[in-house]
């Protein structure tokens, strides 16, 4: 990975926050990105509330697994690093 593009969330409208627009981390072997993306109502990751933090990893044999944690809630820098470091490390792993 060359590059990692960035785009926060200082754009977003309550409105946009309110209809499922997250802040999301994404990465694998080809890419990686942090950017506000619009969920479904039925995913999961639109349902985490406040300073929740969550992860969603997609393996081959299981699925999708999940893990979400808080309410402590890091700061926004520390919490996107945090995932894009551990999100990086896991896509370089065999």
């Amino acid at each position: 990975m060359d590059r990692i593009r960035v785009e926060g969330i200082r754009n977003i409208t309550a409105e946009e926050a309110a209809s499922g627009t997250k802040l999301l981390v994404y990465a694998d072997r080809d890419e990686a990105w942090v950017r506000p993306q619009v969920l479904d109502d039925g995913d999961v990751l639109r349902h985490v509330k406040g300073v929740m933090n969550a992860i969603e990893i997609e393996t081959d044999t299981l699925g999708k697994i999940y893990s979400m944690g808080g309410p402590g809630g890091a700061g926004k820098i520390e919490t996107a690093q945090a995932a894009l470091t551990d999100l990086v490390s896991i896509s370089r792993s065999e």
